[in-house]
């Protein structure tokens, strides 16, 4: 069995497009973390520049103290809103991620499953057995890789929801502590 100099070239570019598509989509996860950095800085830096000019007319200890302490909410809330969008960004892009080796990994599945056709078909006498057994491996294999699938799909959705619990607990708990 030999691969034809079209049947190679075929599999190189599908190869490349798929790394293409990934590093694309890692490129567009970074913009889109450092935008939100940057936003979230710009707006750090504001609160600062405010908080300063607002304390260093402060005119005794207890109004300096009320300043502390009203300065506290919006910085939590801020940061729980911050935590949350990089977690959005995250988890979009590792669905992204996942669409691209699922999709990856059904192409290679065909041409295996090609390959193998072609091996039993133009093998020597008595090679259909072996491509038969090699059939029932990767079967076996394919089979094993979806349980895995599905297992890490439940675990994110797991880690997904313990995450907007935890977020909407914490929200919950600053709000009242104001």
């Amino acid at each position: 069995m030999n691969l034809s100099p079209d049947q190679f070239l075929a599999a190189n570019k599908t190869a490349a497009d798929s790394l293409l598509g990934v590093a694309n989509a890692q490129f567009a996860m970074f913009e889109q973390l450092v935008s939100l950095h940057m936003k979230a800085t710009r707006s750090a830096y504001e609160d600062v520049v405010n908080y300063v000019r607002s304390a260093s007319s402060a005119k005794d200890p207890q109004e300096l103290l009320a300043l502390n302490l009203s300065a506290a909410q919006p910085v939590l809330q801020k940061a729980f809103e911050y935590s949350q969008e990089v977690y959005q960004v995250v988890a979009k892009n590792q669905g992204q991620f996942t669409s691209l080796f699922e999709a990856q990994t059904a192409d290679m599945t065909k041409g295996v499953a090609s390959l193998m056709d072609q091996y039993s078909k133009s093998g020597a006498p008595g090679s259909d057995v072996a491509a038969a057994a090699l059939k029932n491996v990767f079967a076996t294999a394919s089979s094993a890789y979806d349980t895995f699938t599905k297992a890490a799909k439940q675990t994110s959705n797991i880690a997904q929801a313990n995450f907007a619990a935890a977020t909407s607990t914490a929200k919950e708990g600053s709000k009242k502590a104001a």
